[in-house]
């Protein structure tokens, strides 16, 4: 009796842990990652609208439908290797220097915003991707924060994108 006690306390102990410690954490979070490129914005740019170019660095991706558009922006589905659906919607356009996208899981209500910023650098392209988020839950942010890691998506993505130039990921 006084081990399943003892057991009790410490899965008490450690829901309460992730709870307190998500509550206490922001609801809103913005990762920033940075990959340099030795190649031109407009090559990065292509790399990144063209959806045949598209396809060959995101080894994660099965298929890509192209939607109606959305709020007068083109948008499509992102169909990947995990099974989920990702609506992701072009909300900003500025070639070959600005690119917003609104990507909604098909199982969450809240988009996240992906916004590449490409800047010319010593080294050829300074490619900025930020994610903008909400984590309602506060045991998922807790786990987000802490446990699983946030950066691993920009990371996968940035270095697909390296690997599609034949670079090495330089990513900061």
């Amino acid at each position: 009796m006084r081990r399943s006690s003892v057991m009790w306390i410490w899965v008490v102990a450690v829901a309460l842990t992730l709870f307190v410690g998500g509550v206490l954490l922001p609801e809103r979070y913005d990762i920033t990652r940075r990959l340099v490129l030795s190649r031109t914005p407009e090559a990065v740019w292509f790399a990144l609208t063209d959806s045949a170019a598209v396809r060959r660095w995101r080894t994660d991706l099965i298929d890509l439908q192209r939607l109606e558009d959305r709020n007068g922006h083109p948008a499509w589905r992102e169909i990947r290797d995990d099974g989920v659906g990702v609506v992701v919607e072009s909300a900003a356009w500025d070639p070959p220097v600005h690119l917003l996208l609104l990507r909604t899981p098909e199982r969450q209500p809240a988009p996240t915003e992906w916004e590449y910023i490409i800047e010319r650098a010593p080294e050829g392209v300074a490619l900025t991707l930020v994610e903008r988020g909400r984590i309602t839950n506060p045991v998922r942010r807790f786990v987000v924060q802490f446990l699983a890691g946030s950066r691993g998506d920009l990371d996968r993505q940035l270095a697909g994108l390296a690997a599609y130039f034949e670079e090495p990921p330089r990513i900061d």
